[in-house]
């Protein structure tokens, strides 16, 4: 069991000799004049000693201390303890004024919200500067403010031109979740040549519509890829995000929208990347989904690579070209039947022909949520 060492701790406040002096000559019934008298030391001085505008000699010491008979060196060494202390005191003060100058800058870039929703974030300044370092992978504040300048510039979000994104709010997510990553190991390696295999089992996963959290994330760790499931937070209206540490690619998913059919194009739309784009320009590729594609090539190709994944091209638009002439009201009994025979679960044949047709408000006897 460790032992408690008083040496290591900084008082709230250093208390003079004269304090104990003051305190001994009342319990005694002793006045200063009369210790004066007995010391030869003038009053004046011990006066000044009891206010604590004078410290106390080693020659005062002695004499103090064999009038009010006790140890010679007590009051020299409360002398010493009084310096020291002080000393701690002026130390801890210019490191909790440098941390709180440091907290504020830091402050006006992160979420502070979010990061107490989490738990990282405590009543000390020092120790909430430390972990947000630490989530941030940075040594100190320049460190912060450098990639807090890069980020500003990064132009690999996928964003929804409904909703509004808040930039400080996605800052902090997407540093946390790789925070989050980093503390999770893997047992298997990553490999493309396994692409294949890890979308037919996925796909398995989605057709089922059992366990399907905890059977993606067995399936994506068997394969050398961490799976994560952290909340959004504050507006960041983000479907999920991909990127690589290392040679070992994560992706995060929000559970924005909980059921199964955006769940699955949002998770294949993070493989696309993961597959086709993550270790381009070696560097570190974040693709986010949201409700709305844009121009950015990467995001097209993940949104066609996740479409295919779950609906072979070919056989949609089979699909569709038989269709085209049912109502919308009648499409329902074609899609469990052309889910059936495809081995597709029925959900996500429905949103995705609801996506397509925008007809979001038709009655869907086939939403499975998760």
């Amino acid at each position: 069991m460790a032992r408690f060492d008083l040496n290591c701790v900084t008082p709230y406040m250093a208390v003079h000799a004269g304090e104990f002096l003051k305190d001994e000559l009342i319990a005694r019934k002793i006045t200063q004049k009369q210790l004066a008298t007995l010391t030869g030391i003038q009053a004046p001085i011990i006066n000044d000693i009891i206010k604590g505008k004078r410290d106390v000699t080693a020659e005062q010491s002695i004499l103090i201390g064999r009038a009010l008979e006790i140890d010679d060196t007590f009051f020299f060494d409360m002398q010493k303890q009084y310096e020291i202390d002080n000393a701690k005191i002026s130390k801890r003060v210019a490191e909790q004024s440098a941390a709180m100058d440091i907290w504020k800058v830091v402050e006006q870039y992160i979420s502070l919200a979010f990061f107490k929703s989490v738990g990282l974030l405590t009543n000390d300044v020092k120790q909430n500067i430390k972990k947000i370092f630490e989530v941030f992978g940075v040594a100190n504040l320049e460190g912060f403010l450098v990639l807090q300048k890069e980020e500003r510039g990064f132009a690999y979000y996928k964003k929804s031109d409904k909703l509004i994104t808040d930039e400080k709010d996605l800052f902090s997510w997407k540093y946390y979740c790789s925070y989050l990553s980093k503390q999770k190991t893997l047992c298997n390696t990553f490999s493309r040549s396994n692409k294949d295999a890890v979308l037919s089992e996925l796909n398995n996963v989605f057709t089922n519509g059992v366990d399907v959290l905890e059977n993606t994330e067995s399936i994506c760790e068997k394969y050398g890829i961490k799976f994560l499931v952290v909340n959004k937070m504050g507006q960041v209206p983000v479907d999920g995000m991909s990127f690589m540490l290392d040679t070992t690619p994560t992706i995060v998913m929000t559970l924005r929208k909980r059921n199964l059919d955006n769940f699955a194009f949002s998770l294949m739309h993070e493989l696309g990347h993961v597959f086709l784009h993550l270790d381009k320009d070696n560097k570190y590729y974040v693709g986010v989904c949201g409700e709305e594609s844009d121009d950015n090539s990467y995001e097209s190709e993940a949104n066609y690579f996740a479409s295919n994944a779950l609906i072979p091209e070919r056989k949609w638009k089979e699909f569709r070209s038989r269709t085209n002439r049912v109502l919308h009201y009648n499409i329902q009994n074609h899609i469990e039947n052309f889910a059936k025979e495809n081995h597709i679960n029925a959900a996500i044949v429905m949103g995705r022909y609801q996506y397509e047709t925008n007809q979001y408000n038709m009655r869907n006897k086939f939403r499975v949520s998760i």
